[in-house]
């Protein structure tokens, strides 16, 4: 055989094994079905004993221990909210106006905020300047830091 021949076979059966692994991708995956939701309930009050002879609970006396046992949830002490640092008063954007940036010859960033003109390691409303960048300043101030741009513009 020549080599012409044996590369035409070998092309052939790569093509066929490539359409085999293709159709067998391609094939419907079998659906799961739906799990079952089911209701768990956390009990809060201590079990209470059922005689034989009481009757069954209706379903309405069954929904209002559901609702009980919700409410004594709510109350319960969840810990710290992690939102409440997103909205402290003292965290206001509103207070601190980029009005510009400049480089001195020692290549030492000077920032202009609320007609003070600041550098790195300077206080200015609370706030430590960290870093001192081309279009924006880093503030920080304790926990929370954030980058001051110019008004109008995007963090970049």
């Amino acid at each position: 055989m020549s080599k012409q021949i044996k590369q035409l076979i070998l092309t052939g059966c790569l093509i066929v094994v490539l359409a085999l692994v293709t159709l067998g991708n391609i094939k419907k995956k079998p659906s799961r079905a739906p799990v079952p939701q089911t209701q768990s309930t956390v009990a809060l009050a201590p079990p209470v004993a059922i005689s034989s002879s009481a009757a069954p609970a209706s379903p309405a006396a069954t929904s209002d221990t559901m609702r009980a046992q919700q409410l004594e949830r709510g109350k319960l002490n969840w810990g710290r909210d992690p939102f409440i640092g997103l909205f402290d008063k003292e965290f206001k954007m509103d207070e601190l106006k980029l009005q510009g940036i400049s480089f001195g010859k020692n290549r030492a960033g000077y920032a202009f905020i609320n007609n003070e003109i600041v550098k790195q390691g300077d206080a200015v409303g609370g706030y430590e300047v960290v870093e001192v960048e081309k279009a924006k300043v880093l503030l920080k101030k304790e926990s929370q830091s954030f980058y001051l741009t110019f008004p109008g513009e995007l963090n970049q």
